[in-house]
């Protein structure tokens, strides 16, 4: 598959399960500005329809890399790209019985090979036997793609999808206790294929993983939506980490409320970028950059 995205985009994906398909929107990026025009053309990028299995089957997307999307729906592993609507459906090798929803997968890039692999954590809960996770490297013919079991001693007991994938780096959030009461940030480094737990202040709440600015954040909300915390790893091989809180204005509150946003990740520029949960035509969508404390309201209509 050749790579999506030739410059940086915001790339949106919406799941439309009851059509086994994936809508796709992207818009060139833009630094906040809030003498702009309220109003910005964003691309309809595609629609993707992807393979059924069962009739019940629901797409659960895993995080995207480049331009491609890695999904999963019931015993399929896939990695598409949007701008081609080419898709690659990976092999499936696992005892019979178990569900694509007792593995989780993430899609990593390693710059210095030029290569992508999707990786495949098996959750320790619902395994009789040692667990094994795999890689897949992808490149070359398809039909020719298989996994490999890699080594490693830590147990999974559930995962979270937003991973990101940093300078060859995949980053995830997991648990490592059966009760699930805590998660961890954990790592992958796609190049060495080793797996490792990070660091995180004790007084950090691991939540939804992002890339602020080339560095791995974790992005957390108040539960009245009145502000939000961004932890930032600063430092990575000495796992030092900086805290940024912003206090939202009455009216982005108001707006995040009424429009029903959500967070989804963060521009190049340094701008949190919120959704709806939900897919209408036309939706809003919020910009509001951290270190500047704007927020930026645009009314996003296709073509």
């Amino acid at each position: 598959m050749h790579l999506s995205l030739s410059r940086p985009r915001l790339l949106l994906a919406f799941n439309n399960c009851d059509d086994n398909q994936l809508l796709f929107f992207s818009l060139a990026h833009q630094s906040c500005d809030l003498s702009s025009s309220s109003s910005v053309l964003a691309a309809k990028e595609n629609t993707l329809t992807l393979p059924k299995v069962r009739s019940d089957d629901c797409i659960m997307q895993s995080n995207s890399v480049r331009g491609f999307v890695c999904c999963y729906m019931e015993r399929r592993f896939v990695v598409c790209n949007p701008t081609t609507t080419q898709f690659i459906v990976l092999p499936e090798d696992y005892n019979p019985i178990r569900r694509c929803e007792d593995f989780y997968v993430y899609l990593g890039y390693d710059p210095s090979n030029d290569q992508y692999k999707v990786l495949r954590l098996e959750m320790a809960e619902f395994s009789d036997t040692p667990i094994e996770h795999s890689v897949c490297t992808l490149g070359g013919v398809s039909g020719s793609y298989s996994w490999r079991r890699i080594k490693s001693s830590i147990l999974y007991y559930y995962f979270h999808r937003n991973g990101v994938c940093i300078d060859g780096v995949v980053y995830y959030e997991a648990n490592l206790d059966p009760d699930c009461t805590t998660l961890v940030v954990s790592s992958f480094d796609v190049a060495s294929e080793q797996l490792r737990v990070i660091e995180t202040p004790e007084i950090m709440v691991v939540a939804s993983l992002t890339n602020y600015l080339g560095k791995l954040a974790s992005y957390d909300f108040s539960e009245d939506i009145t502000c939000f915390v961004l932890w930032v790893l600063d430092d990575v091989e000495n796992q030092v980490w900086s805290k940024k809180i912003c206090v939202f204005s009455s009216f982005t509150r108001s707006l995040l409320l009424d429009l029903k946003l959500h967070f989804v990740g963060v521009t190049a520029a340094g701008e949190i970028v919120y959704v709806p949960y939900l897919f209408t035509h036309p939706f809003e969508i919020l910009f509001y950059h951290v270190e500047k404390k704007l927020d930026w309201d645009r009314n996003m209509v296709f073509s």
